[in-house]
């Protein structure tokens, strides 16, 4: 194993653990916050959590356009790679801009919405680990 290969390796579990928290965190604010009731709580909670959705934030981003180079330079990424991860990127774009715009506009969409479209976009990554894996 080359030091390429580990620093690749290490870029993925950074991502992938950096949307687990930014993934756990929402779910459980929709999960077992929000029907609560507890708007002081609630509102505390999600204080908290962006010390580590802030950070989780910005390491998959960097970390995903790091990746997103080195899966988009394989010899193996064809036109069906390029639609998954068009797609993946849309939703989780799509994703962390509901949770910006909700926490400026009091009317916003509904969160639920947002964390649908993180889901789908970690789903759509372990999709494009899965069949395009590193040789």
């Amino acid at each position: 194993m080359d030091v390429n290969q580990i620093v690749l390796i290490s870029l993925r579990v950074f991502h992938a653990v950096a949307a687990v928290v930014w993934l756990g965190g929402g779910l459980y604010y929709f999960v077992a916050l929000r029907p609560l009731g507890d708007r002081e709580t609630a509102r505390q909670a999600q204080q908290r959590f962006r010390e580590w959705a802030q950070p989780a934030t910005l390491i998959m981003l960097a970390s995903g356009t790091i990746l997103l180079f080195d899966g988009l330079s394989s010899s193996r990424a064809g036109v069906t790679y390029a639609a998954i991860l068009a797609l993946k990127i849309g939703a989780a774009l799509a994703a962390f801009w509901l949770v910006s715009f909700r926490r400026r506009r009091p009317g916003a969409p509904r969160p639920s919405l947002a964390l649908s479209l993180g889901m789908a976009a970690f789903v759509l990554g372990v999709v494009i680990s899965s069949i395009w894996a590193p040789e």
